[in-house]
């Protein structure tokens, strides 16, 4: 690919000489410089006379090219735009584009920051490159009646990427983009629906992220514009500014941004009204309203909000919406003021992610096969000599079986099945293997128990169920799967002395820690194929904004295997329909079984 310019001057000039010398008008033609795109089929509607300068197409060599740039940017800048990062605010084009054409990246009224790349194996087509966030690019463009649109835009992406639409300034729609591979394998896709009135408009392209490409936009007309459904149950408020959720303080009553811990005081239930809706926190009854300092106020016709749906959500993105009030102005938070209502611009942009368990049941997407292996007795000579008490393997049975299983269901809202097995082994501990000054039961230590009872690919995990005696094995420990283990995700509990009452008890500890510690055996094998995790892995809930109260971690757990951990780059991370796709522990340990 050949880069033009960064300067939009320069390749505005390069380019259409460079149209003009291979356009093959003939011996002694000439043809003009000018600035309207040189697809002539797209419709423009003329607003004044263009000034342009006339050159001989015979005549122009590549050397000839650079006099002609150097001597006639005076007499060019009445007709064409300068380098927008200079002056942006002046215009190229003397045509204001019909709403219906396809809006060539290269042919823009006004950009910042963008270059120009010749399209592969395409004559005079260039497309929009090196781009960087806050970069973008602007037309001019005429709606000869007001209707609903939608873009759709022809792009390509390394990376997860994203651009906000403007239409006169205001942001009416983001669009998130996939990955595509190379910056050369072009892909469409379209936004969400929004209105345009009758009349002149700017459209801007602002890019939010780098490393993507634009050949060309297109306006669609899209079925009228109606406010999104919301579907029943719980939801959270997240600030896309911080990724804090929207809580209310119990001391002050005031909403405030806190990180998220599941708590019903940081929950809310929509109640359509009309074409508007009134979000109930579940743990007051009281409803979101911009009229008191608090935030919260009974709903007694107070309360009323229109959820705008700025971009929709995906496996790989979360949604973004406005909520506007019926006095016009849109939701927004300050750290000093707490909740109101104030201008819908980037500060006005959130989250709507649902939560709570259970409420939104949907059909089993992954199974996990699990197995907790009870190791009933510990005899390391010269070490630690223990048994552990018969009412506590039942309870850890009990937990690991019945527990677990119920709290995945209620977790991933039935889509993940646990399906777990118990077998108490009678051989004892003969050996740990020590890290730290912790004594754990590696799969080094069980060859025999792994090949009794853990055949290749029959479990996702294995779970050893175990008593350090006199020494310490830590609580829980997970180092994934090895060649030892039969190609199973590894994991210990030290819970031969933790009570049955507390395993039995319904509360997420200690019973979590069956969900934890294979969890890091899940990471391992995942990273395998490049699926995107949360930034610092399992043990980084308080990195995205996560914290630990009444449901301990499964809100986190929730989220991570959901794949709905929103991360700071504003994509989704975790498990989810990308993990459901990938090839199965069990699966993979055949298949790596085969290789040695």
């Amino acid at each position: 690919m050949q880069v033009l310019a960064k300067n939009f001057l320069c390749f505005k000039i390069i380019s259409f000489v460079l149209i003009l010398a291979l356009s093959g008008c003939g011996g002694g033609g000439s043809g003009a410089i000018s600035n309207t795109p040189s697809d002539t089929s797209a419709p423009f509607l003329s607003s004044s006379s263009a000034t342009s300068t006339v050159f001989s197409s015979s005549s122009l060599s590549s050397d000839s090219i650079v006099s002609v740039i150097s001597s006639s940017n005076a007499s060019l800048n009445s007709s064409l735009s300068v380098d927008s990062s200079v002056n942006s605010s002046q215009t190229s084009s003397s045509a204001i584009r019909n709403i219906n054409s396809r809006l060539q990246a290269e042919q823009n009224d006004r950009s910042f920051g963008v270059s120009y790349v010749a399209n592969d194996g395409e004559t005079n087509n260039f497309h929009v490159s090196e781009i960087d966030p806050e970069d973008y690019i602007e037309w001019d463009i005429y709606a000869e009646t007001s209707g609903t649109y939608k873009i759709t835009t022809r792009f390509a992406s390394q990376t997860l990427s994203s651009f906000q639409i403007l239409i006169d300034g205001g942001e009416v729609a983001e669009l998130g983009l996939p990955v595509t591979g190379l910056l050369n394998n072009w892909q469409s896709v379209d936004s969400t629906s929004f209105n345009i009135p009758k009349g002149q408009h700017s459209l801007r392209i602002k890019f939010t992220s780098g490393v993507q490409a634009l050949d060309w936009v297109q306006l669609n007309a899209s079925p009228i514009v109606t406010n999104p459904e919301i579907e029943l149950g719980l939801w959270r408020l997240v600030s896309r500014g911080n990724r804090f959720t929207l809580t209310k303080d119990q001391s002050s009553g005031k909403l405030i941004e806190s990180q998220y811990s599941g708590n019903v005081s940081q929950q809310w239930r929509a109640k359509k009204i009309g074409e508007a809706y009134q979000f109930v926190l579940e743990k007051s009854g009281e409803c979101l309203t911009p009229l008191n300092a608090k935030g919260l106020a009974a709903c007694e016709r107070i309360g009323l909000w229109v959820p705008e749906l700025l971009r929709a959500s995906s496996e790989d993105r979360p949604a973004i919406y406005r909520f506007r009030s019926i006095y016009g102005e849109c939701l927004v938070i300050n750290p000093s003021f707490g909740v109101g209502t104030g201008a819908c611009d980037e500060k006005a942009r959130w989250y709507f992610e649902p939560v709570g368990y259970g409420e939104r049941l949907k059909p089993v997407e992954y199974e996990v096969k699990s197995l907790l292996l009870i190791k009933e007795f510990t005899s390391v000579a010269g070490i630690s000599s223990a048994r552990i008490p018969s009412d506590i393997i039942s309870a850890a049975r009990e937990s690991y079986e019945k527990d677990v299983a119920n709290w995945f269901k209620r977790m991933t809202d039935g889509r993940v099945s646990w399906k777990a097995e118990t077998i108490i082994s009678p051989n004892p501990i003969t050996s740990f293997t020590v890290s730290d000054n912790i004594y754990l039961p590696a799969a080094v230590n069980l060859a025999d128990d792994i090949q009794q009872f853990v055949p290749i690919g029959k479990y996702d995990t294995v779970t050893v169920f175990f008593t350090g005696g006199s020494v310490s094995g830590g609580w829980g420990w997970g180092p994934g799967s090895s060649k030892e283990s039969n190609y199973t995700l590894w994991a210990t509990v030290n819970g031969g002395s933790t009570p049955a009452a507390q395993w039995i008890s319904g509360a997420n500890e200690p019973t979590e820690v069956f969900i934890h510690e294979p969890m890091h055996g899940f990471d391992a094998h995942f990273d395998r194929f490049q699926l995107a995790l949360p930034e610092g892995y399992l043990h980084g809930a308080e990195e995205n904004n996560y914290q630990s109260e009444i449901d301990g971690w499964m809100p986190w757990y929730r989220d991570y295997w959901l794949g709905t951990v929103i991360a700071s780059d504003d994509t989704y991370r975790g498990y989810g329909p990308r993990m459901f796709r990938k090839e199965t522990v069990r699966s993979y340990a055949l298949k790596a079984a085969t290789l040695q």
